[in-house]
């Protein structure tokens, strides 16, 4: 399967970068501050759209930074045929309001190419029997 990405940056400061020659994934960097009340969930804006192959999609995943102060990444999924901003989902799980920073990663993303497969039932054989 031939993969591929083209990326469009709403602003030059948001260009994904891998951080080191071992990151699996590239940081995306905000492009705005975003306040996130307590306890809420709040959306910020990372200045990427994205282009891939079809068959292909990006994770934005949680970062543990952010995590070990109370501000929980949710898992995403950017399909192949998304043309928008991505944006990051943040939940504040502490009791006080949050601030990410413009120009701070809120989190890193990957491109994970996925193999097309047929669906097939499964047979009685295999399946456990209940009580």
């Amino acid at each position: 399967m031939t993969t591929w990405i083209n990326v469009k940056l709403l602003d030059p400061k948001c260009k994904p970068e891998r951080k080191t020659a071992g990151a699996v994934g590239y940081d995306l960097v905000a492009r705005e501050g975003v306040e996130i009340l307590a306890g809420r969930v709040g959306k910020v804006p990372v200045g990427v759209c994205l282009e891939m192959a079809p068959g292909t999609e990006a994770q934005v995943r949680p970062r543990s930074g952010l995590t070990l102060r109370g501000l929980i990444g949710v898992l995403g999924t950017i399909d192949s045929d998304y043309r928008g901003e991505i944006g990051v989902l943040l939940h504040n799980t502490t009791g006080e309001h949050a601030t990410v920073r413009a120009n701070k990663p809120p989190a890193p993303a990957l491109e994970v190419p996925l193999p097309k497969k047929r669906a097939a039932s499964l047979s009685d054989r295999l399946r456990p029997v209940r009580a």
